[in-house]
C-alpha cells in the first residue's frame, strides 16, 4: 500500500483497535480520548501515551 498524504482510520476500541491484526483482532493501537494513544493486548488497555503532558501509563509487569 502506498499513501500519500495523511492515512485515517477509525479510531478503534480497546477490544478491537484500529490498527490490528489478521488473526489477532484485539491486540493493536487505537485512540482512547482526545489526544490519547493506547496499545491494547488481548482486548484489554496496556499502555498509554497522554495528550501535550507526555505522560506515560502501562498496566502489568515490566521484565528485562
Amino acid at each position: 500500500m502506498n499513501v500519500n498524504g495523511t492515512l485515517a482510520v477509525n479510531s478503534g476500541l480497546v477490544s478491537l483497535p484500529g490498527y490490528t491484526f489478521i488473526g489477532d483482532t484485539d491486540t493493536g493501537i487505537y485512540r482512547s480520548a482526545a489526544n490519547e494513544l493506547s496499545i491494547a493486548t488481548t482486548g484489554a488497555q496496556r499502555l498509554v501515551m497522554r495528550d501535550a503532558t507526555g505522560n506515560i501509563s502501562a498496566s502489568g509487569s515490566f521484565h528485562a
